[in-house]
């Protein structure tokens, strides 16, 4: 994770509106396993995404493929590429080793509104802190996502929710 620290100073500074998903968000809930990206899912408002693009673009991540941030921003385009590509997220690479790679997560059913309300803010580095989706919206999203990679984060997310269940009695 310390590789992201750049990228969590930089989304914060540029007042980006982001929670962090996935492999990353299952290891801040205590989960031990390793990821290779850095799964977010971020507000797709079109002054949102425009933040988001300029602030990864200042740190060096371009986009995996050819795509303007005026695509971007437009629901249609990315409701068709969901549709015809199957797209389930957009990545952005490092342009410097190693290559980091930032994935927006396009996921049906979990919009950032929705989400957010419930996400928790932990501090990751010193004086960098990033809101993280909670423990129950990042089960339901790997529930759903129904691969066979998140297996193991499942099982760890169910466990912690017996062990609070059995703590609350």
């Amino acid at each position: 994770m310390i590789l992201y620290e750049a990228v969590f100073r930089a989304l914060n500074k540029g007042k980006v509106k982001y929670l962090i998903v996935g492999g990353v968000a299952s290891i801040l809930h205590g989960a031990d396993r390793f990821t290779f990206d850095l799964d977010i899912v971020s507000d797709l408002t079109p002054s949102n995404i425009r933040k988001l693009f300029r602030t990864l673009d200042k740190i060096g991540y371009y986009p995996r493929v050819p795509v303007t941030v005026e695509d971007f921003s437009d629901p249609q385009k990315r409701k068709e590429w969901k549709a015809k590509k199957n797209m389930k997220a957009f990545s952005f690479v490092a342009a410097h080793p190693p290559f980091d790679i930032v994935d927006i997560v396009l996921e049906d059913g979990f919009p950032f509104e929705k989400i957010s309300r419930n996400a928790t803010r932990m501090v990751l580095f010193q004086n960098v802190s990033a809101r993280v989706i909670s423990r129950d919206d990042l089960l339901k999203m790997k529930l759903k996502a129904g691969r066979d990679k998140d297996q193991a984060d499942i099982a760890f997310l169910k466990e912690v929710k017996k062990i609070e269940r059995r703590g609350a009695k």
